[in-house]
């Protein structure tokens, strides 16, 4: 019999010296890669600003319902979707949102629980007593300031400022991956100052929404159906207004890949009822989703139905007897048959973008309240487009500064800071004092900086209803993520 081959220790030494240096090489040319990345250094300054402002800034009655919520069912075993059914709780102090962000919130708090050894009151309502003890609802944020607040802000912020980075990343990969398409991503969201309060400061989560809204434009773009409907459905699990885009594209597949249409609603159904079917852990799941679609087809508060914000609807507000109907469900059909009619024989790929945009438009004509935080649906959509000379860089410079302007001009600017580090934001001289006396301003700003969003708007939509109409054919090439 033959003895079998042997591999001398020299030759064993050798294979595992040669394969090291090959990993090495291939470790280095990708380290080196990121290195030259021409939005590394966009993506890290935009990060490090947000890292820096999250732990000590917060929008303190916001803020306070997301840590209110962890407090719900991780002390008290309260369900938070409709709290007052499960205990003497306010309704006011319930979570209002599809449910994604809702199960993120429990799991940041506990292991924020458990890192600090926060121990809960005795009784729930100790958590809010000082709303009700000055009566004024809106102040119950002071009766929850627990130690280490500015770690549980940072743990709340942590996703909202990763998605704002993937966000600067997409628009200058779907824009074209060039110098123009780096330098609008920096300046026009990831340094945007609108966009780093609302996200960072006040830690709003539409950034999460958007981001999820985009991969799935990005997808389309690429013609992967069930990958843009999953993503299109986990957008509509945290926030409802991505869905609002889902007639658009529906439209948009039925003209140009009607084998898709009915895979692109599956999976979207697919991916909401399994995201909606989670909160069948609370009690009273179907009444809550019920509440919820309702409150979000007509705002109201006390039901009583309101128009506010940047919404053109305000107007309303004047008349003796406002309407209490669903207007967004006969307004955003109305402005999107504007929007379709004189696009609808050009909206081929190539104008999926802008034909997408001006649809997300037009939910600011439609819906009756325009929270400042809403403007930033369209911003990463308004750059991209910017980029690819569709829209004047202009009209995104003015459509971020009107809600900024709005957002620093009706808010006392202490009120941005954690109650950790400033307990009252209107007893704390002699910033209080000064701020008492300088910010003070014409009441007419605000209807006029409602009346100049609705303006820019209406000139944002007909600019792109212009450019679909033309149909004026353009080289497409669907964007690759990988460089």
């Amino acid at each position: 019999m033959s003895s079998p081959l042997r591999v001398r220790p020299d030759e064993r030494l050798q294979f595992w010296l040669d394969r090291s240096k090959s990993v090495f090489h291939t470790l280095a040319s990708r380290v080196l890669n990121v290195v030259r990345h021409p939005l590394l250094f966009s993506l890290l300054l935009g990060t490090i600003v947000r890292l820096a402002l999250a732990p000590w800034t917060e929008q303190r009655w916001d803020s306070y319902i997301d840590r209110l919520m962890g407090a719900y069912v991780i002390g008290y075993g309260i369900s938070p979707l409709i709290p007052e059914k499960s205990c003497a709780c306010l309704p006011i102090l319930n979570f209002s949102y599809p449910p994604l962000w809702l199960f993120f919130l429990v799991l940041a708090f506990r292991v924020w629980q458990l890192l600090t050894g926060f121990q809960f009151p005795p009784a729930a309502g100790a958590l809010w007593a000082q709303g009700l003890s000055s009566g004024n609802i809106f102040q119950a944020y002071r009766s929850f300031v627990p130690g280490n607040l500015p770690l549980l802000d940072l743990m709340f912020k942590s996703p909202i400022i990763v998605s704002d980075a993937a966000i600067g990343y997409l628009i200058w990969a779907i824009a074209g991956k060039t110098k123009r398409a780096a330098r609008v991503s920096l300046f026009g969201w990831l340094l945007n100052p609108y966009a780093i309060t609302v996200s960072a400061v006040w830690g709003e989560f539409d950034s999460i929404a958007i981001l999820f809204m985009l991969l799935s434009i990005y997808y389309l773009l690429q013609r992967k159906t069930v990958k843009s409907a999953f993503w299109l459905g986990m957008g509509t699990s945290t926030k409802i207004f991505p869905g609002l885009l889902l007639p658009s594209i529906i439209l948009f597949l039925v003209i140009n890949r009607r084998d898709q249409t009915a895979r692109y609603l599956l999976g979207f159904a697919t991916t909401t009822v399994a995201a909606f079917s989670s909160l069948l852990l609370f009690p009273y799941p179907i009444e809550y989703i019920s509440r919820l679609l309702v409150g979000r087809a007509t705002p109201n508060f006390n039901g009583t139905t309101i128009f506010s914000g940047l919404s053109w609807t305000v107007v309303l507000n004047a008349l003796p007897s406002p309407p209490q109907i669903p207007l967004v469900l006969i307004l955003l059909p109305l402005t999107l048959t504007f929007v379709i009619v004189p696009s609808r024989r050009h909206l081929q790929e190539e104008y999926l973008l802008v034909f997408l945009a001006a649809s997300l438009l037009c939910i600011y004509l439609s819906y009756p309240t325009i929270n400042v935080q809403y403007a930033l649906w369209a911003v990463p959509m308004l750059s991209i487009l910017a980029i690819q000379g569709k829209i004047r860089k202009s009209i995104l410079a003015i459509f971020s500064a009107i809600p900024a302007l709005m957002l620093y001009t009706a808010f006392n600017p202490i009120y941005f800071i954690s109650p950790a580090l400033i307990f009252d934001e209107n007893n704390y001289p002699p910033a209080s004092d000064v701020v008492q006396q300088l910010w003070n301003f014409p009441v007419e700003l605000f209807p006029l900086l409602t009346a100049s969003f609705t303006v820019i708007i209406i000139i944002a939509i007909w600019t792109l209803v212009k450019f679909l109409a033309r149909g004026e054919a353009v080289p497409y090439e669907a964007p690759h993520l990988k460089t």
